[in-house]
């Protein structure tokens, strides 16, 4: 996930948090976090 305004110049890892000028990770999403966004991206596909 990127924050709204984040200059990314680099390659963001998956399942990572990133914001910031330029962009850094904030921090990695935990299982359950991986879990829910799972679910939310099948279901908007």
């Amino acid at each position: 996930m990127i924050a709204a305004g984040a200059v990314v110049t680099k390659d963001v890892s998956a399942m990572s948090i990133v914001g910031g000028v330029p962009a850094k990770v904030i921090r990695y999403l935990s299982d359950e976090e991986k879990g829910e966004y799972e679910k939310y991206e099948s279901i908007s596909n």
